[in-house]
């Protein structure tokens, strides 16, 4: 067991190890997944009234961007891997952002697919998309060492290790 009161223990939280930075980046993670995924769910019942259409043929429309997302996910691994992750992250908050206001306008269930299918190509170049490829290239990866979203925590560790083999 671990004493918390240990000399050398870091007694910082969780907010004041990852900053500024990692403080926005996890309300922004946050935020967008709640728009690009779980607000889906809450606006079936008027969309499906709006567009005369079965609730089977929305949640198709999700599936679509799933689907689109993972096809992206090699395409975008490769970038990260050339470039690292700031620019594709920048693209895809922009592009969920054009997307989000594409689907407030769309008329049709067609235009819903499309506008999805632009969604899952946001959703894969976003922090938590880029969270995925990285985990799927491995840990010793260049992705990962580029797309690592937690710095913070990189330094945590390090300063950690030498305060434990000074001890």
């Amino acid at each position: 067991m671990v004493d918390g009161n240990a000399p050398g223990r870091d007694r910082r939280t969780r907010s004041q190890v990852a900053g500024p930075r990692g403080q926005a980046l996890a309300i922004t993670q946050t935020a967008g997944y709640g728009v690009l995924y779980h607000a889906f769910s809450v606006f079936i019942p008027p969309m499906a009234r709006d567009l005369r259409t079965g609730v089977a043929r929305l949640t198709g429309a999700i599936t679509v961007s799933v689907l689109v997302s993972a096809l992206f996910a090699p395409l975008v691994g490769r970038r990260l891997d050339r470039h690292g992750g700031r620019a594709l992250m920048t693209a895809g908050s922009l592009l969920g952002g054009l997307a989000v206001l594409a689907w407030s306008q769309m008329r049709t269930v067609t235009q819903l697919y499309l506008v999805c299918a632009v969604l899952g190509i946001a959703s894969e170049r976003s922090p938590g998309g880029l969270r995925s490829v990285r985990a799927g290239a491995g840990a010793g990866g260049r992705a990962a060492r580029r797309a690592d979203l937690r710095p913070a925590v990189r330094r945590r560790r390090k300063l950690t290790e030498r305060r434990s083999t000074t001890t």
